[in-house]
């Protein structure tokens, strides 16, 4: 049997090659190889059973993490006795705010003041 890899992963399996543009590779698989599957560094792995939701669930959740992060970094000013600079102030809500962006695979991340 043979697999059909593009970009690492399983896009077909035959027992035949047959021509291909050159952006795809035949290699041998085994009769339990997956199309959707992955081929990496010559190892097949299982398919991506994850939904568009559920990839978009774990991308929110790098972004809250990653502006958590951000947000903690900075704590220690907003708890000490100094008031906030106004442009601090503006860039840990612009960190809060990052939610309401449509779109997590393209935030728009606010610059930290010096």
């Amino acid at each position: 049997m043979k697999a059909l890899i593009q970009n690492g992963k399983v896009i077909q399996t035959s027992e035949t090659e047959f021509d291909v543009h050159p952006s795809y590779t035949w290699v041998d698989a085994t009769s339990d190889t997956e199309v959707g599957g992955t081929y990496v560094d010559g190892v097949f792995g299982p398919r991506d059973t994850s939904t568009s939701a559920e990839r978009l669930a774990l991308q929110w959740a790098y972004i809250r993490s990653e502006r958590n992060k951000r947000l903690s970094e900075t704590d220690y000013l907003a708890l000490s006795d100094q008031t906030l600079s106004s442009d601090m102030t503006t860039y840990r809500q612009a960190l809060r705010d990052l939610t309401t962006q449509s779109d997590p695979y393209n935030i728009t991340w606010p610059t930290k003041p010096s």
